[in-house]
């Protein structure tokens, strides 16, 4: 980015879960920061994985 901010990325878990913090993403070429993103904790952790087995096991809204 030119203006010398950095793009923020939220988390994308499909429940009602809280950011515990962030994260701040380094280019590994030159480890200059160019984002920053959500964290969740345990909880939210184990919230997402609810929500994509219930997705894995509704079969019906599978692609044909």
């Amino acid at each position: 980015m030119t203006d010398g901010r950095q793009p923020h990325q939220s988390h994308r878990i499909a429940a009602e879960v809280s950011p515990t913090g962030s994260l701040e993403v380094l280019n590994p070429f030159n480890l200059q920061p160019i984002a920053t993103v959500d964290t969740v904790d345990r909880h939210g952790v184990e919230q997402a994985l609810a929500v994509a087995d219930a997705c894995y096991r509704q079969r019906d809204g599978w692609l044909p």
